[in-house]
């Protein structure tokens, strides 16, 4: 069941109230366009699992208020939020949103190059962009005064130097090139440290997952799932030879009704020898990093 919002009224002062053991799990979902495939076929996912799910729509910063206030049960929480409640939220391990380099869908976007930078406004959506940008910020030797992004963005060109912006709003902008300088924080992060950069975790609350230990499996597994499937369609779309990727995926089989309602077993086959070996060479390309610096 899909809701665009979740109700506060079922958590008071970080106490969730009592539910039964079976209710439907409450999952955050990411209000952005490039987040919303991974969802898709979330609560069939759950379901085949054994598990039904309401989906709770909202920006990154609403999902981690939520969770810490027990209105939903688990959501992809930005990295600082749950670093901040990891005494009431635990970790699961499957899924993040991570990148090892540029990101696009997180930009600050500037009139002045960085040393000349006195005024930041910036996205009340997200909690770990703004600590990555005043860590980048103190790292480039600038103090800029940081404030909320409110108001059209006319009146911020004028009131700002420059304007810290994510998900769907960052990319529209990119594409318009209304700023003359733009700064991927996370190329500037691996330019930094040489390190990947992680924005958000799967977490869910404790007494979630102590109360419904096989629940919280099933949508760190569903999320997993998705994302590799997500991530497969994708490669198979853009790269001609591996066209044949498609068939393998969970959402060409949802769509084409010639196919099994299941996966094919030589698909599957093929997606795992390529899952393998793309961790195989990743292993080998990060164990020799030092030949791509």
């Amino acid at each position: 069941m899909m809701r665009p919002d979740a109700p506060g009224s079922d958590a008071v002062a970080g106490h969730a109230r009592p539910r039964g053991p079976d209710a439907a799990a409450r999952v955050g979902r990411i209000r952005f366009v490039n987040c919303f495939p991974l969802y898709h076929h979330f609560a069939e996912q759950l379901s085949a699992r054994g598990v039904s799910a309401d989906i709770v729509d909202g920006y990154p910063s609403d999902l981690n208020d939520m969770l810490a206030r027990g209105a939903i049960d688990v959501t992809l929480s930005s990295s600082i939020a749950f670093a901040r409640n990891a005494d009431a939220q635990v970790l699961l391990p499957q899924v993040s949103i991570s990148s090892f380099g540029a990101v696009d869908s997180i930009q600050l976007f500037a009139r002045t190059p960085p040393a000349r930078i006195r005024r930041v406004a910036v996205t009340e959506k997200s909690a770990t962009s703004i600590c990555l940008l005043k860590v980048l910020c103190r790292e480039w030797g600038i103090e800029p005064e940081f404030a909320p992004r409110r108001g059209p963005l006319s009146e911020i060109l004028e009131e700002f130097d420059a304007l810290l912006l994510i998900g769907d709003e960052a990319l529209h902008l990119l594409r318009v090139e209304a700023y003359p300088y733009h700064y991927d924080l996370g190329a500037e992060w691996k330019d930094l440290t040489g390190l990947p950069m992680v924005y958000a975790v799967c977490a869910a609350r404790q007494d979630f997952v102590a109360a419904r230990p096989e629940a919280a499996a099933a949508v760190g597994v569903a999320v997993a799932f998705l994302t590799l499937n997500y991530f497969v369609a994708i490669v198979a779309q853009w790269w001609p030879d591996l066209k044949f990727l498609r068939k393998a995926t969970l959402f060409y089989l949802i769509y084409y009704s010639d196919l099994w309602q299941g996966w094919p077993v030589r698909n599957m086959a093929i997606l795992a020898a390529i899952a393998l070996a793309a961790a195989g060479l990743g292993a080998l390309v990060w164990r020799r990093r030092d030949l791509f610096v």
